[in-house]
């Protein structure tokens, strides 16, 4: 009983300081055997949602997956999805985790940095109108997009690598065919990744991002991605532990070293 009524305030604290959500107790919390089974209508609603949440045009989240092409074409995907993923810039991870916490919508336990205690941000996930959320920084240096994500069902700590020769190779501006601007991983990208499966539903999004239209020029020019990192973070806190445990004892056997006695000879 008090669980519940717990939960009606959250509910009515959101609804006051983020109008478009609504968020309930079974929406509130990531269920690892409730997945595939959103709708287009529930997808569209949570990322409206997430437009509304992140209004500094300073901080762009660019939505990524099979979900892109139905949002630029106005279209029904005619399919369920499993979440949405967003992809931001690592120095923009403060200001969502910051918009999330002030619409009650941050939780600590789908933080990975709540769990990996290397002191790389992988990102965290949330929940909103019952659709998973993932917010997932990249770094982009030297015509390399480096991208890091977290999975909160196993706590796999991920690093991918990538060349591009520009950002929007990565990540682009679109506008769609309801005449609003979207921002998403590149059509180019998108198709390039599916293409490299046979599943039913990367193929219909294969054609929904050449209805769309693609630059054949960047299509040309992309490579598959290098894995460089995919770790559990318990196993990384793990690793941080004995790195600074052989720190401590590095730096003992140097102060050590300094302090050596002088022999007789030295004299």
């Amino acid at each position: 009983m008090k669980n519940k009524i717990i939960e009606k305030i959250k509910a009515i604290y959101y609804r006051i300081h983020c109008k478009r959500a609504l968020i309930g107790k079974s929406s509130e919390y990531l269920d690892p055997n409730d997945r595939e089974n959103k709708s287009y209508e529930q997808i569209k609603k949570a990322y409206e949602t997430l437009r509304g949440l992140f209004t500094d045009e300073k901080h762009k989240f660019y939505i990524s997956g099979g979900v892109a092409p139905y949002l630029l074409l106005n279209q029904e995907s005619g399919r369920t999805h499993d979440d949405i993923d967003i992809v931001v810039r690592m120095e923009d991870m403060s200001y969502f985790r910051q918009a999330l916490q002030e619409a009650n919508l941050y939780k600590q336990e789908y933080d990975s940095r709540t769990f990996a205690r290397d002191g790389i941000d992988y990102g965290f996930e949330t929940v909103i109108n019952g659709v998973p959320v993932g917010i997932y920084p990249f770094i982009y240096k030297d015509k390399k997009v480096i991208q890091h994500t977290y999975d909160p069902y196993t706590r796999q700590c991920k690093i991918k690598e990538l060349e591009v020769e520009q950002l929007s190779d990565y990540v682009m501006t679109y506008t769609g065919l309801d005449g609003q601007q979207y921002d998403t991983m590149s059509m180019e990208y998108i198709r390039f990744s599916k293409s490299k499966t046979s599943r039913p539903k990367d193929i219909a999004d294969i054609e929904k991002v050449d209805t769309y239209g693609i630059r054949e020029d960047v299509y040309n020019r992309l490579h598959m991605f290098r894995q460089t990192q995919d770790i559990k973070a318990e196993r990384l806190a793990f690793i941080k532990g004995i790195e600074e445990k052989n720190a401590t004892i590095n730096s003992f056997n140097a102060c050590a070293t300094e302090r050596k006695p002088v022999s007789r000879e030295e004299k």
